[in-house]
């Protein structure tokens, strides 16, 4: 099975970037962008993803990658291939580049660790906050929604953001997060920064690798065991336990997954389509084997949950409606059915004149030449009938 699942995402990466290059000598999958930060006092340097259709009329979520310059290529292709199957929305996605990931990734300063410059993870907190989203916002067609992703000490500042400041992004990522730095500090700390209902509508992934290779790596066992060689494990399995026990007062979608066949470095990819999968299951519309009289409010109702769980108004694609319209009407011979898509099509999109002409034509298809007429002055009025 996980075999397969490989396999599926490689091919679908791989059919991606060969289609794009049928019409074109290069392959473009975003743009480097730069900014000086007065908060980090140096430059840097991220990658920007914007979606095939980028709408000028549309506001997009977006993706905050750590370990950028790593992640950018894979996760773009995933993430594309989801929104295609209208498993997730469009997104933005920015991929921030390293300078030195060790001194922005981890809080607070451990002296006793090898990896040095450490501990300015607050500071590189606050650049994202007070500098690099408001760029991203000001320059691009935003929505109110933002997921953050990190590997390792990413993970690490992963799992600081969420627990201190919930509401810098709507869903995290943590990928075999390095929670046992400055002797799982984070863990130390945590219950201080949880409350009640601080994590109400946040999402939270959490991967595990099998750090081990060796022995029996089932949990239970990796928990009885003291030595150094599981400390990696054991502080991401206490981090699991303490949001489990708390879930139901934070009320957090959260899941937790243990990948007994990954590595460290292997991991990010496949939990990466795990996560996304996760975060977004509430978002693949609707599909009708059967189209009834209730199939339109079906997809409305959906698109209203939707909404309200992205935090912004998230309509049904015009192309959805109207598609749905002409097999209720053309394939179905079902023209009520038909009917309420393409009141449902003005009423979502009023200022659209191709749905007042639809609606025209559908009444002087039924012989209805009084509704067919009133609708045509609408269109006409939106100056989009022919003289």
């Amino acid at each position: 099975m996980k075999k397969n699942k490989y396999f599926l995402i490689v091919m679908l990466l791989v059919k991606s970037f060969w289609v794009v290059g049928q019409n074109s000598n290069s392959v473009s999958i975003g743009k480097i962008e730069r900014m000086y930060s007065k908060v980090l006092g140096e430059e840097r340097k991220f990658l920007v993803h914007l979606p095939s259709n980028y709408n000028p009329q549309v506001r997009y979520p977006v993706a905050y990658l750590l370990d950028g310059d790593v992640f950018f290529h894979f996760y773009t292709g995933i993430s594309d291939f989801l929104t295609a199957s209208s498993a997730m929305p469009e997104m933005i996605v920015i991929g921030i580049c390293n300078t030195e990931r060790s001194r922005d990734f981890t809080l607070p300063v451990d002296s006793s660790s090898n990896y040095k410059p450490n501990g300015a993870g607050e500071k590189f907190i606050s650049f994202l906050d007070k500098e690099l989203i408001p760029e991203i916002e000001k320059k691009y067609l935003t929505a109110p929604y933002r997921l953050l992703l990190g590997h390792s000490v990413g993970g690490l500042l992963v799992a600081n953001v969420l627990v201190k400041y919930p509401s810098m992004f709507s869903s995290y990522i943590a990928l075999d997060p390095s929670l046992w730095w400055k002797q799982s500090f984070l863990l130390k700390n945590i219950s201080t920064y949880i409350k009640a209902n601080t994590l109400s509508n946040k999402a939270l992934y959490l991967a595990m690798a099998n750090s081990i290779n060796t022995g029996n790596s089932d949990i239970l066992t990796i928990k009885k065991d003291t030595t150094d060689a599981t400390v990696a494990m054991r502080s991401v399995i206490a981090f699991d336990e303490f949001i489990s026990a708390n879930q139901l007062k934070t009320q957090l979608q959260y899941v937790f997954k243990y990948y007994t066949a990954e590595n460290h470095s292997s991991i990010p990819l496949i939990a990466t389509y795990d996560a996304l999968n996760f975060i977004f299951n509430f978002y693949k519309r609707p599909r009708f084997s059967k189209l009834s009289d209730s199939s339109a409010l079906i997809l409305e109702n959906h698109y209203q949950y939707v909404s309200k769980k992205m935090g912004y108004q998230i309509l049904p694609l015009k192309a959805d409606i109207k598609g749905l319209a002409w097999r209720s009407k053309v394939l179905d011979k079902n023209f009520k059915i038909a009917k309420y898509f393409l009141e449902m099509y003005v009423r979502l999109y009023p200022d659209d004149q191709s749905g007042w002409i639809e609606l025209a034509n559908y009444y002087q298809e039924i012989g209805d030449k009084e509704n067919s007429a009133k609708f045509k002055i609408k269109a006409e009025r939106l100056n989009i009938m022919p003289n």
